[in-house]
């Protein structure tokens, strides 16, 4: 059968394989393999193929695995037997490690090797995507050879059961799914104020009790008409066989389960069924219909709590065989520690500075037990409040800083930062989710270095993961669950995977365009791509010219306009270059292929003498909110927020000759809900060779206590007959939340936009 051109051009597109053997599979891998060598020639895989394990009958069960893959996807089931076709091979190459493995195609069939069974189950998973998405008598394939294994150990998929659950079938897609990319660890987050989900022998009144709540809740959802909230208890949880059931589902396909059972805070639905466990049992709690952070902690001042928890724990250990459990340890106010006369007496007893050590001294009980028992703790970057121990392993969310502070000091991490690895933030604006506020798109998740390289040679060895988190509170569904993962959880394997250097934004965003017919096959409805625009301002080498570029997801044209007006399809198409030459307002969109517009990206820019220059930093700026980079003190773009965690501010503006000024201006932005805070100093010096500065100008400022206020703080300085080469910028950090704060303890931001100097 002849194929007409634009069928052929079609095919090729959607990287799909044609009924003409002569047509070999388009290869588009992900995550990309460490090194491909594609050859010429081709070999003809059909039902007359063979498939043969050498010399280990113990690999039985990812042979019946196999032929069911092949099976879905062609039709048709392999012939075991020796011959050309399928081979699997356990081998013994020091380079491949514990997952990495070896494929060829060549006239005698596709060969995978590997070290273990997790290595050929990888190997798999990359024939799998040779293979077509629409069933054929034969499968033509190149010939090629590959060699690859992970860059990091840990690449997990977070789901939280707690605020909405999940069914057993629901999970076990969900690690279906994520098993096909190479993720390797799925984080179950199993309890929560608003339901607790496992079984607990000892303890029934958890799931008696504790997995209900009044009703659906997360009024949002129904505002949105994502789900409807009857008024009728909702909840549900997993009975420990269908927990034993799910563990050994994953087993097969390579996944650990690692479970968490959140302490100290985060518990109210424990505490509604076992009210002796709360600080002041007497108070009426209810288990949670809504978002936030509860007082639902733990009484840090009673055996009892920890006796219990050693009992949860206990049954816990004998359903899970990971090494590692998850603790929790985030967003646990220490107000009803503050008012408990048990936990001060704990305190008094144990000499205690405070709550948060209070804190570290219960997480480190638990890691005790749990060392005892042969497990190691892994938990939320709290944990570090108040001392971490030696060998608990950090996992990351408030930003990168909290990890580069644990790697530092030796112990293991895995990054997840919420910008850009909260994927429960959906990855565009778009119908499905009804959402019009912040996104996390594919691309923020792919262009994150999960390795800052401001670490140490062996500080870097302490980062073994990265991990997205999917909370469930906007997700009624496993519709909605995967239209949010996909196709940005095939973003995270590739971090996790492909070694840094090979690492492509471009390259990527066509092999996952191509891929994407095979999520179909699967029947996943993923995401919407984002149509929004990025505006940045970068400067030549000589910095003495500014551009403006715009960053965007989808490679498709970008409308710009430079008077005030709102980009429409006859306006100018930036072209990769855009020379700022004034003071003005830059605005830009794209338009869907639908024609319907993408969100209206406005920036004004301003145009003074330190615009483009080159700054230094002394200390440098979260990667979480990098304001535009290296340059954003000197981009010209106001309100684009350069943050400082838990760190100070310190940096040097070189204007690149002697000149003459008559001002320097600053604007710091708060928000002490959110913790960014006023700077508590603030100092302009000036210098002509970088090395010996004069201040000439200091400012203090106080944030009042109990007072979560927002807004901008302004500091201008008027100097007279100015004249200098270099100006530094220093301030002061507050460093941690206060006392009163209700997330005490937290690290502090300090948020500045730019340095105008006129």
């Amino acid at each position: 059968m002849k194929l007409s051109l634009i069928s052929v051009l079609l095919l090729t597109l959607l990287g799909l394989v044609s009924c003409s053997p002569k047509t070999p599979v388009k290869i588009n891998l992900v995550p990309k393999p460490v090194e491909l060598v594609e050859m010429n020639g081709t070999f003809v895989l059909s039902a007359k193929s063979k498939f043969e394990i050498a010399g280990n009958e113990q690999l039985q069960e990812l042979k019946d695995y196999a032929q069911k893959i092949i099976q879905e996807r062609t039709g048709f089931q392999l012939t075991e037997g020796e011959g050309a076709g399928l081979k699997f091979e356990l081998i013994e190459d020091e380079e491949l490690g514990e997952e990495g493995y070896l494929l060829s195609v060549n006239k005698n069939g596709i060969s995978i090797a590997a070290n273990t069974p997790a290595g050929l189950f990888y190997g798999l998973q990359t024939f799998r995507q040779l293979l077509p998405s629409e069933p054929a008598d034969e499968v033509v394939l190149p010939y090629l050879e590959i060699k690859d294994y992970p860059r990091l150990a840990w690449r997990g998929l977070h789901l939280d059961v707690g605020r909405h659950f999940f069914s057993v079938d629901d999970v076990k897609r969900y690690i279906d799914l994520m098993s096909m990319y190479k993720i390797n660890t799925f984080h179950w987050h199993l309890t929560e104020d608003q339901g607790w989900r496992i079984e607990i022998k000892k303890y029934p009144r958890l799931t008696e009790i504790g997995s209900w709540r009044k009703k659906v809740g997360f009024e949002a959802n129904q505002e949105k008409g994502l789900n409807v909230d009857d008024g009728k208890p909702y909840g549900g949880f997993y009975t420990q066989e269908e927990v034993k059931d799910i563990v050994e589902y994953a087993r097969l396909r390579n996944v650990t389960v690692v479970p968490e059972i959140e302490m100290p805070g985060h518990s109210m639905a424990a505490m509604v069924a076992y009210p002796e466990l709360y600080c002041f049992p007497d108070e009426k709690l209810e288990v949670r219909t809504e978002g936030g952070v509860s007082n639902g902690v733990y009484c840090a001042g009673k055996d009892e709590t920890f006796e219990f928890l050693q009992d949860v724990l206990d049954e816990v250990m004998a359903l899970f065989p990971s090494e590692i459990i998850h603790i929790g340890g985030d967003e646990a106010p220490k107000t009803n520690w503050i008012k408990c006369p048990l936990c001060q007496k704990r305190i008094k007893d144990e000499h205690l500075q405070d709550e948060h050590e209070l804190q570290s001294y219960f997480i480190k009980r638990i890691e005790k037990y749990l060392n005892s028992k042969g497990r190691r703790l892994v938990g939320w970057d709290e944990i570090m409040e108040g001392g971490l121990s030696e060998t608990a392993t950090v996992m990351a969310w408030r930003g990168v800083t909290p990890g580069i502070e644990a790697a530092e000091l030796g112990n293991d991490v895995i990054m997840t930062p919420g910008t850009p690895f909260y994927i429960s933030c959906p990855q565009s604006i778009n119908k499905v989710t009804k959402h019009d506020g912040t996104v996390n798109t594919m691309r923020d998740m792919y262009e994150f270095n999960p390795v800052p390289d401001e670490l140490t040679p062996e500080a870097r060895k302490h980062i073994i993961g990265v991990q997205a988190c999917h909370w469930s509170e906007g997700t009624p569904n496993q519709k909605i669950l995967e239209y949010k993962v996909y196709p940005r959880a095939i973003a995270l394997a590739e971090i996790g995977w492909t070694p840094q250097e090979q690492r492509d934004w471009d390259d990527f965003y066509k092999r996952v365009e191509q891929h994407l017919p095979q999520l179909s096959f699967y029947g996943v409805e993923y995401g919407q791509r984002s149509y929004d625009v990025k505006i940045n301002v970068v400067p030549d080498k000589d910095h003495k010219t500014i551009f403006a570029e715009f960053i965007t997801e989808v490679p498709e044209n970008v409308y710009y306009t430079m008077d005030g007006s709102e980009p429409i399809q006859t306006s100018p198409v930036y072209d990769g270059t855009l020379e700022i030459k004034a003071t003005g307002t830059l605005k830009a969109r794209m338009f869907r292929p639908d024609g319907s517009a993408g969100r209206l990206a406005t920036q004004e820019v301003n145009f003074h003498k330190a615009l483009g220059k080159k700054v230094q930093y002394n200390i440098p700026y979260s990667t979480k909110h990098d304001g535009g980079g290296d340059y954003a003190m000197t981009n010209g773009l106001k309100n684009k927020w350069q943050g400082f965690e838990k760190r100070n501010v310190d940096f040097v503006i070189d204007l690149g000759e002697a000149t003459e000024f008559s001002k320097i201006e600053t604007n710091w932005y708060y928000d002490i809900n959110d913790w960014v805070f006023r700077p508590l100093e603030v100092k302009y010096e000036l210098s002509d060779d970088g090395e010996n500065f004069e201040t000439v100008y200091e400012s203090t400022h106080v944030n009042a206590k109990d007072v979560y206020d927002k807004g901008t703080l302004n500091l201008t300085k008027e100097i007279e007959n100015g004249k200098a080469r270099y100006i530094r910028v220093t301030a002061k950090n507050p460093m941690v939340n206060p006392a009163w704060h209700s997330s005490a303890g937290g690290a502090t931001w300090l948020f500045i936009d730019e340095v105008i100097v006129e």
